[in-house]
């Protein structure tokens, strides 16, 4: 007993087969072709934009890029006679708390001299600058952008700090006061 082409054993079945391959062939180029046109079709349309940016993200492009510079904001403090400083309010910026993103952060740059006799701290003398929105005093918050509010500096050296607030709403101006009754009032948009 001998096989044919596919096992087949009469010319018909040879024929039908033979046919039936060609056409599996031919289907076969066919997707090939259809395959590296989809390929130059996809190289042809615009990329897509890359993955949605964390809250973390989204805030450390506001705070490197919208910062909005304050002028004329120069507050002096005083916490006892050897405890005072000057706060320069040089730029701010609203972030979202990357937590709870309907919560907004006051992300304040300021430049803090140590006025006193000794060696002293920003926090110290913050404490004695008040921020309010709506007339409610605002609380202090925390933000991967604080830094050195904390750092020790000796008398007549100034030092740049950042520091977070939390906002009640993003639309409400930040009134400043210092304890000698100095005002400001920040407009936040």
């Amino acid at each position: 007993m001998s096989l044919s082409l596919f096992g087949c054993r009469s010319k018909e079945e040879k024929k039908a087969a033979q046919m039936a391959s060609e056409a599996f062939l031919e289907m076969m180029e066919n997707s090939e072709s259809m395959k590296a046109a989809e390929k130059e079709k996809k190289k042809a349309e615009p990329k897509q934009e890359e993955k949605e940016k964390t809250p973390q993200e989204k805030n450390e492009e506001k705070f490197e890029q919208d910062q909005q510079e304050v002028e004329d904001a120069e507050f002096y403090a005083e916490y006892t006679p050897s405890r005072k400083g000057t706060i320069k309010l040089k730029s701010f910026v609203v972030i979202e708390d990357i937590y709870n993103p309907k919560e907004k952060k006051l992300v304040l740059t300021v430049d803090y001299t140590n006025d006193g006799e000794m060696d002293d701290r920003f926090t110290t003398i913050w404490d004695k600058l008040l921020a309010y929105q709506d007339g409610v005093k605002l609380e202090r918050s925390y933000s991967d952008f604080d830094k050195d509010q904390d750092t020790k500096i000796k008398p007549g050296t100034t030092l740049e700090c950042v520091y977070t607030l939390a906002l009640r709403n993003d639309t409400s101006d930040v009134e400043f006061e210092t304890s000698d009754g100095t005002t400001y009032t920040l407009e936040i948009e």
